[in-house]
Order: C-alpha cells, then structure tokens, then sequence
C-alpha cells in the first residue's frame, strides 16, 4: 500500500512540473526517497533489465540499445536525459509505470553512475551489467581508476556482464559465478603498440606486476598485451570488430561461430567502434542476429550531441562535446580534430561549469592529462577559447605548441565568438566547436550563429 500512495502522490507532482517546463529528472525521486526510502526495490521490473556504466561513452551506447530493442517492435524504458543516480531513475521508472509499481515496458535500459551500480543493481535486479571502460575521471569525483574499480568489485551474482576484453582495468570484474560475455576491436588501421596520449594507465601486469609491452593500443590504456614474464594476456573477445573503415565509417562484427555483418560507426571515431561491439554483444546474446542490430544502427539518426556537422555552403560546422574536468572524454573529441583535413578554426567551450547555474571548479590539473596537442596544427586558422579559464586554456594550447598569435579570447558564454571567426579565410575548410556536456543550450545557440555568420559572409 505504501508504494500505491507514495505513486498516487508522485506521479501529479511530475505532470505538473511537466506542465511548466520543467525536466523533472531528479525532484520527484529526491521527494520518493523521503517517503520511501526503499522505493526501487519494490517496482516491477519488465524481463529484460539492462544497466550500462563506464566512464565514457555510457550515455549513448544506454541510448542505442535502446534503440536496436525499439527496432525489435519492444517497449523500452530508458534514461536518455543521463538521470543516472537512485533519484533520477526513481523519477523515470515512476514515469513508467502503473500505480502498483508496474513497469509499462518489456524492457529497461538504464545508464547508471559507476558509483551508484552496486547498490541500484541489488535494488532493481538487473539481467545484464554492460561495461563500456574504466578511466581516470574528474579529480573531484573518480580521480584515480581503481577507485573507481573498488566500487564496481562487488557486482551482485545472477548478473551477465557485457565486459571489454581490451580494457585491462575492467575486463576483470566480477568473479568466476559470473557469466561473462567480452568483447574487443582489432588493431585499427593507424595504431601501433605506443600510446599517443598523455595517459596510459595500464603500465605493468594485473598479474604480476612487472612491466609489460603493447602488441597494440587503441587509446590509452585500451589494447591488447601478453605479458612477457607470468604469460598472462588479454580475454579473447566473444565478438570482435575488424576492418575499421574510417572513410565509409563501416567496420566488420566477427562472431565466434564464423558469423561476419558489416556495421556503422556514425562519427568516425574509434570509441565508437567499441561502443557499438559492446551493443552487438549484448543484444546477440538477446538473440537479437547481428543483421538485425546492424539494420537498426543504420537507422540512427542522431549521435546523442558528441558529434555534429553543418554545412554552411562549401564550409563545415563541426561541433564535439567533452566532459569538463574529464581528460579522457575531452582528449576522445580532440582526437577526431586531428582526422579533420583542410583548414580551421577551433573554438574551445571545455573549461568551466558555470555556464546554466552549475557551479564551478577552479582546479585546472586535469588540463595537463588532456590532450590539447591534437588540436595544434599548422591547418589551424584561429583558437577561440570561451570562458571564465581562457587564460588557462589559453596556456595549456601554447604548452601543446600552439601558435599563441592565432589564440583569441572571450570570458563570456555569448555568441561573441561567433563574430571572431574569420570566415573568408577558413572558407571551404571547418569549423569546430568543443563544448561542455551541460553546455547543450549554448551549443545549440552557437550552431545557428555560426551558420547565420558564415552564410551572410557567403551573401557579400
């Protein structure tokens, strides 16, 4: 009865918020968890229940298994809006369900914080843990990855875990009552067995601990290795992808029965091959075919906001978003800058929460675990940097080798920048924008101001 009443009460409180604008993600459970402080653990799940965690890339893979299900004629339940601790998930399933706590889906794919995994995984019983990868994450909240490790260790049994075979940090976790179903990538076509960040993680053996080499490294620490003194090695992945195609972003699934299908990789960057192996790995063991779940990707059409092109006549609008104080994602868009041929100007909005009513964090280290040597070039035209830290962006870029003559700067989160672009020179070339992951209003803003500013210098 408590759980009828305490929904009989909730659920007006979010049509009302609704109603007025608001999101109401993360209210209504904060409101649930004084009443009911065990809330979660009394709603009727549907049949298949899905978390997917990790430091990066989380958000999206949560969004496009939703998706390949969708295709599947399913119900699904699923936090898009990234409402990924206890009160936001009671906010969404409350959304979702009858008055008796029934889930109105026959599914629920939910992104969950790697913090928060353990105790909403005994709370709501999830069937499958999909792990994307653990990195080193804002100093302020998962600083160090086996801290983040710690956390993760006591999955509960009864779990599959969807595991990357190539993420030496978390291909481990669970133990042997665990089903475990790992996935991996081939060597891509540009990589070789140094890493080419400025963080690699993984330096000596989770065995033995003596210092080990490469066979490869995707990025940072993802890779495969055999350790030359105790033999210890990578898992071989139950599904593996292979000729990565970056040109016609196609790459090939290869599963272990001999099985090969052709999928998509939307943006053109490598995590997102691994996000869309990990996807194939978990909806195969669904009994969804790989065809299936190949012809349900070909059908996205959005990227979630990590990456987006505009064309403004022959000049190309590129945005890419990163996590403030988070090296490994903002040093993820950064690479693709690299990739990007022909002239441009980089406007850089990665630097400070302060924009929409965030607070802000002043600590600026983590600017030296990110890669801003990706985006120095002598391709690049302009750096804009916006932002209360400009003067810090500003020095990092100039550490990295940037030309410090190319560097303009405005504190302000306006369109000012729009305005310092000079479009005649980088005409036929890109434009790229990197900002903040809460910053999506602004990033919206800023599209339309740069394709309003390029067009009129194309008018005259």
């Amino acid at each position: 009865m408590k759980m009828f009443f305490t929904l009989l009460l909730i659920k007006p409180i979010i049509f009302i918020m609704k109603l007025l604008g608001f999101s109401a993600t993360n209210l209504p459970g904060n409101i649930c968890l004084k009443i009911f402080p065990d809330i979660l653990s009394h709603f009727k799940m549907p049949g298949i229940v899905v978390f997917v965690t990790g430091t990066n890339g989380k958000t999206l893979s949560a969004i496009n298994i939703s998706h390949v299900l969708r295709e599947q004629g399913m119900r699904v339940v699923n936090n898009n809006e990234g409402s990924n601790m206890d009160s936001g998930l009671i906010s969404k399933l409350i959304k979702h369900s009858s008055l008796t706590g029934k889930i109105k889906a026959e599914a629920a794919v939910l992104e969950v914080d790697e913090d928060a995994v353990v105790k909403l995984a005994k709370k709501l019983r999830p069937g499958y843990l999909v792990v994307t990868n653990i990195y080193r994450d804002s100093i302020s909240r998962n600083a160090h990855p086996e801290f983040v490790l710690r956390k993760l260790r006591d999955v509960p049994e009864g779990i599959t875990l969807v595991l990357n075979g190539d993420d030496a940090l978390s291909f481990n976790l669970g133990n042997e009552d665990h089903k475990k179903i790992y996935y991996s990538v081939e060597k891509a076509p540009d990589r070789d067995n140094k890493c080419e960040n400025l963080i690699c993680d993984v330096r000596i053996c989770p065995s033995c601990h003596m210092p080990i080499e490469y066979e490869y490294i995707q990025f940072h620490h993802i890779g495969r290795f055999k350790c030359s003194h105790c033999g210890f090695e990578m898992p071989e992945g139950n599904v593996k992808s292979s000729d990565i195609d970056y040109d016609n972003k196609t790459f090939v699934l290869n599963e272990s029965n001999g099985t090969k299908t052709v999928f998509p990789f939307m943006t053109g960057n490598l995590y997102e091959v691994y996000n869309n192996t990990a996807i194939a790995a978990l909806c195969i063991d669904l009994g969804i075919s790989a065809k299936k779940v190949s012809d349900a990707m070909n059908t996205l059409t959005s990227t979630g906001g990590r990456y987006e092109e505009v064309r403004a006549n022959d000049t190309a609008i590129i945005s890419m978003v990163g996590k403030s104080q988070n090296p490994i994602s903002c040093s993820q868009s950064f690479a693709k800058a690299k990739h990007i041929e022909g002239k441009k100007v980089i406007i850089i909005a990665i630097n400070d929460r302060v924009y929409g009513g965030y607070d802000h964090n002043e600590d600026t280290s983590w600017f030296y675990d990110t890669d801003f040597e990706f985006l120095v070039s002598d391709d690049v035209l302009q750096y804009i940097i916006v932002g209360p830290r400009m003067y810090d962006t500003a020095l990092r870029l100039i550490l990295a080798g940037a030309d410090k003559d190319k560097i303009l700067l405005t504190e302000k989160y306006d369109m000012s920048a729009a305005k310092m672009v000079d479009y005649d020179a980088v005409k036929g070339g890109s434009i790229l924008y990197f900002f903040e992951v809460y910053f999506r209003e602004w990033s919206v803003k800023m599209k339309e101001a740069l394709l309003k500013e390029a067009k009129s210098h194309e008018a005259n």
